[in-house]
């Protein structure tokens, strides 16, 4: 029953840390030439990691070759969109200075004309395929790991939490190494003399459950999942059960495990059809289409350094699902599968619908109506479902509204 979900095709398995280390060592390679660059008004001081893949964490890689020398990556109307590429991002400090001034707008300029200045050393002494902007600095570094690094400039904070992850690959033996390694001298310490045989099994904790929201950090692993997190898993377990249950039991049915994978879309008020073929992610979905589209890339290549820089971090449902949160987030909850799905359920607010005093600061997404002397504004539904459409035209396909389950 579980042969359909396993099935990788002509793809190689792989747990994912062989990737996991050439990403890291592609950024350790890349740190130190840009500690050694000469010519910038402001040396390097530290350069830092803040992508998932730097603490082996990351559990999908965009490899990909173009099947073109040019705009075979480039998105156009009428045409599937580009492969997604990742980037890692990577953080450079400067060393201190009391010349900056004290206007943001002039900051800007010198951000931006830093990354200009980095980005054509690191073109003329490596030959690195660099785009300079405003905020951020795009290095195309191949051919040993095909990640886009991406160089955030000077004055940004570092958003790597301290502790926790591994400098050294994910998996490695029993005896406990703690290591404290930098780019340029690494240094190993063992503990194993002044340990017990006991203390390494009472330091690695059975049990880890890490999430977005844990303010904590620990050396090893959580002991327990939370109180919270428990009760969401044993709530999935059993409404999967109930799904399952019917297939295990009737031989007449089609196995078919991933049911439970597939989220009900019963329960909410808009279903909003987005494009197949504009969705870069489709081939990660639990239901990958049979016909696939050509998204200008060779499966399984290595792109070389050089050349122009594909397009980097484009995702159309990621842009589109936070303009509509941005938008109507007051009025409406939105649901996408960031992995390939091809729907965004919409859930009406219990208080969407309550009229509001008027006041010309709340029209947005609203009408007046007039009952006697009061004037209140609702929302306008109509105008809502037509501003979903051409928000998202060209990757929109159609908008279901389910009115019968609406309560206005």
């Amino acid at each position: 029953m579980l042969d359909e979900v396993i099935k990788v095709g002509r793809e190689v398995c792989s747990t994912g840390e062989e990737e996991s280390l050439k990403v890291v060592q592609s950024y350790v390679d890349l740190s130190r030439k840009l500690w050694r660059l000469e010519g910038l008004p402001l040396s390097i001081t530290s350069v830092q990691g803040s992508h998932l893949a730097l603490r082996y964490t990351q559990l999908d890689y965009s490899f990909f070759d173009r099947e073109k020398l040019s705009r075979s990556l480039v998105p156009q109307e009428g045409k599937p969109c580009p492969v997604y590429i990742t980037s890692v991002k990577v953080i450079c400090h400067m060393e201190g200075s009391r010349k900056w001034p004290h206007d943001q707008e002039a900051i800007r300029h010198i951000k931006a004309a830093f990354h200009i200045s980095l980005g054509e050393l690191l073109t003329k002494h490596h030959r690195y395929t660099c785009q300079p902007s405003p905020t951020h600095l795009d290095v195309w570094k191949a051919p040993a790991t095909p990640p886009v690094l991406r160089g955030a400039g000077p004055l940004h904070s570092s958003r790597v939490s301290s502790g926790g992850f591994p400098s050294l690959p994910s998996t490695g033996e029993t005896t406990p190494w703690w290591s404290t390694s930098t780019a340029s001298s690494p240094l190993l310490t063992s503990q194993r003399s002044r340990m017990s045989s006991s203390s390494p099994e009472s330091l690695c904790l059975s049990c880890s459950s890490p999430t977005p929201k844990d303010k904590k950090l620990s050396i090893c692993t959580n002991q327990a999942p939370s109180v919270q997190m428990l009760q969401g898993v044993v709530m999935v377990a059993a409404e999967s059960l109930k799904v399952l249950e019917p297939q295990l039991m009737d031989a007449n049915q089609i196995q078919d495990v991933r049911v439970a994978m597939r989220p009900p879309l019963d329960a909410y008020d808009v279903l909003t059809h987005l494009i197949p073929k504009q969705v870069p992610l489709l081939s990660q979905a639990v239901d990958p289409p049979h016909a696939t589209f050509s998204r200008g890339i060779l499966a399984g290549s290595v792109a070389n350094t050089g050349g122009v820089l594909p397009v980097i971090d484009f995702c159309p449902v990621t842009h589109y699902l936070a303009e509509l949160r941005d938008a109507f987030g007051v009025l409406a909850l939105f649901f996408c599968d960031p992995y390939g799905g091809t729907v965004i359920a919409v859930l009406w607010k219990p208080k969407a619908f309550s009229p509001l005093p008027f006041k010309t600061s709340q029209m947005v997404a609203r009408h007046v109506e007039v009952s006697g002397e009061e004037a209140h504004t609702v929302p306008n539904v109509e105008a809502i479902l037509e501003d979903f459409r051409v928000m998202g035209q060209g990757l929109v396909k159609s908008v279901e509204p389910w009115t019968e389950k609406w309560v206005v």
